[in-house]
């Protein structure tokens, strides 16, 4: 009997030793879990409050070079909040996949080293369903004389009888403006690209081209462990597309 009852203080003993490892097993998990938790909550703070100081570094910046062209190119320290943003800054003479939207129109500056304009757009998708396929028009406008010149010319990759240029690959090159042999796409100072029928993404290059725009890429630091780098692309400004009416028209806007 007293050999039984032993056994079983034993057996009581050894249960409660393994209620109690188990006990401690889930509390350090819970424990290490919350920790976890935490820390993931402190570094998306931080990792917010970095980009927060990146892209106001960035329009402190750009807003600096707006006053003087010359620093485009440079690189510069805004100081945000107490804390360092580095800017680093340069020229854009191409335009890479911006998202345009149907009947929106972009600028595209040329000049007289200008020789030839590529221009992409699309998804490379067939024309199975045509409202869905964007095409672009292109108008080119030149001062001479203090007179004012424009050409059009028109790419479609679906065949919608609308008398615009069939394009099967999404993809022109540009080198004579009024087609008719020579090369004189660096007499114009504008190309005004606008997109019919389908918002779609344009990609501009080209030889020649003058400054289109700038990019300015900025890394900010909330703590040790977070750093953030962010890139914004400033591309210049556009007339709105009523303008290519009204230069077509010969009339003026009211």
């Amino acid at each position: 009997m007293r050999l039984n009852r032993g056994r079983e203080r034993g057996q009581v003993g050894m249960t409660v030793l393994l209620i109690m490892v188990v006990m401690v097993t889930i509390a350090v998990a819970v424990a290490s879990r919350s920790v976890t938790n935490l820390n993931l909550t402190r570094l998306e703070q931080e990792s917010t409050r970095s980009l927060d100081l990146a892209e106001s570094g960035i329009d402190e910046i750009l807003n600096l070079i707006s006053q003087d062209a010359t620093k485009i190119g440079s690189n510069f320290r805004a100081r945000i909040q107490e804390k360092d943003v580095f800017v680093s800054t340069s020229r854009l003479t191409s335009i890479d996949s911006l998202p345009v939207d149907e009947g929106h129109t972009i600028e595209i500056a040329l000049a007289p080293a200008t020789t030839t304009m590529r221009i992409q757009w699309g998804d490379g998708s067939e024309c199975t369903d045509p409202d869905n396929v964007a095409a672009i028009e292109v108008t080119f406008i030149k001062e001479d004389s203090a007179n004012y010149y424009a050409k059009r010319q028109a790419f479609d990759r679906c065949d919608r009888a609308n008398g615009l240029e069939i394009d099967n690959d999404y993809d022109v090159t540009i080198t004579d403006v009024n087609k008719d042999g020579s090369s004189d796409l660096g007499e114009y100072q504008v190309a005004r690209i606008k997109v019919l029928y389908a918002t779609t993404n344009l990609t501009v290059t080209g030889t020649g081209l003058p400054d289109q725009g700038i990019k300015a890429t900025a890394t900010a630091s909330d703590s040790e462990e977070t750093t953030t780098t962010v890139a914004k692309y400033q591309y210049r400004g556009s007339l709105p597309s009523i303008f290519d009416y009204v230069v077509f028209s010969g009339t003026t806007i009211q």
